[in-house]
């Protein structure tokens, strides 16, 4: 009887390792057992080069709402795929028991008919942005080098012209009011102007 060798064992789950890694496939179906279906929103894109440097990737940052919290996540998409665009939807299955584990089902290249505005305030090295979709409100901050420095995803709910925030910077039910295509935040009086699409 041959014996067993670990280090033949070794390069075959280094192998696997090494393929998953790189691999485009999806395995967050591993942990769906209960799913449920929603629509995500795409609120970001980014393009990085392909596989050695030859061609493209394009990086989808997307968010969706799971028993009354607000996830963000991102998949990397080769050409095989429509290019995407901010305010496209996606539908995806999360899982029951994990929110936070998700498969995308489709995407939907409806981001002409997506009800989204996105509202902008530039400073000298810095600006911020705040993404109102649905009842999801997504505020972002990113330096002169367009890397993200802070984000805050939560709730909101909109009467008359307030919108009221289920919490931001550590405050709960904070207010912006919107009118004349402008968005002040009541703290801190900032302005942030709605971007055109």
């Amino acid at each position: 009887m041959k014996k067993f060798n670990p280090w033949a064992f070794g390069m075959l789950f280094l192998l696997c390792f090494v393929y998953f890694s790189i691999s485009e496939t999806d395995w967050s179906f591993l942990f769906l057992r209960e799913k449920v279906k929603t629509k995500a929103y795409i609120v970001d894109t980014k393009v990085g080069y392909g596989m050695r440097g030859y061609g493209y990737m394009q990086y989808v940052y997307y968010i969706y709402v799971a028993k009354n919290k607000v996830y963000i996540e991102n998949v990397k998409i080769g050409k095989n795929y429509e290019w995407q665009h901010i305010g496209n939807t996606i539908e995806i299955e999360y899982s029951k028991s994990y929110p936070e584990k998700n498969k995308i089902i489709k995407f939907n290249n409806d981001h002409n008919n997506s009800k989204y505005e996105v509202f902008n305030l530039f400073h000298n090295k810095s600006y911020e942005k705040i993404f109102l979709i649905k009842n999801i409100f997504l505020y972002r901050e990113y330096n002169f080098k367009n890397h993200l420095i802070k984000e805050v995803k939560e709730l909101y709910e909109i009467i008359e012209d307030t919108i009221i925030v289920s919490q931001f910077l550590e405050k709960k039910n904070y207010k912006f009011l919107k009118r004349d295509n402008k968005l002040k935040d009541m703290e801190s009086l900032k302005v942030f102007k709605l971007s055109e699409l």
